[in-house]
C-alpha cells in the first residue's frame, strides 16, 4: 500500500485497512480495535473505548455525565440518534417548579439543587450495546 504520511502531528500516524478505532488516548483505542478484531462492531468498540476514557482520562468523560450517540446502519442508510442527557426527577414537573415560585422568566439559579441530574451516560452506553451491538462480544 502506498501511503503518504508526510503529516506533521504530534500523534502517531495509523494507517486502517479494514477498521479503525481512534480516541484521545492510545490505551482506549487499542481496546477499541481489540473489540473490533474479536468479532464486535463500531458500537461496540465506541462504549468500549468510552468506558476506557473513563479510567484513563477521567476529566474529560466518565459514568458521571452525558453520551450520545448517533448510529449509522450500513444496510439501511438509516441514522438513529440516543440522547443519553441527565434525566430530572419524575416529581419534578412544571407545576411543581411553579408551585415554588419558578417561571419560565425567573427559573431556578444555576446553582440549585434542582438543576442536578441523573447521569445519562451509564443508560447510553448500555442502550448503544443492546440496540446496535454486535451481540458477539
Amino acid at each position: 500500500m502506498d501511503t503518504d504520511l508526510s503529516f506533521c502531528s504530534r500523534r502517531s500516524p495509523v494507517v486502517c485497512l479494514h477498521g479503525c478505532a481512534a480516541s484521545s488516548q492510545p490505551i482506549a483505542s487499542s481496546l477499541g480495535l481489540d473489540i473490533l478484531k474479536r468479532g464486535g462492531n463500531a458500537a461496540d468498540a465506541a462504549v468500549a473505548i468510552a468506558a476506557a476514557l473513563a479510567v484513563t482520562e477521567p476529566c474529560s468523560t466518565g459514568p458521571g455525565g452525558d453520551a450520545f450517540c448517533l448510529f449509522y446502519n450500513g444496510e439501511t442508510g438509516e441514522i438513529t440518534g440516543i440522547n443519553g442527557s441527565g434525566r430530572l426527577p419524575r416529581a419534578q414537573t412544571l407545576d411543581f417548579l411553579e408551585g415554588r415560585g419558578y417561571t419560565a422568566g425567573a427559573p431556578p439559579s444555576s446553582s440549585d439543587a434542582l438543576n442536578v441530574t441523573v447521569p445519562g451516560a451509564p443508560a447510553c452506553w448500555c442502550d448503544t450495546v443492546q440496540l446496535f451491538g454486535s451481540h458477539k462480544v
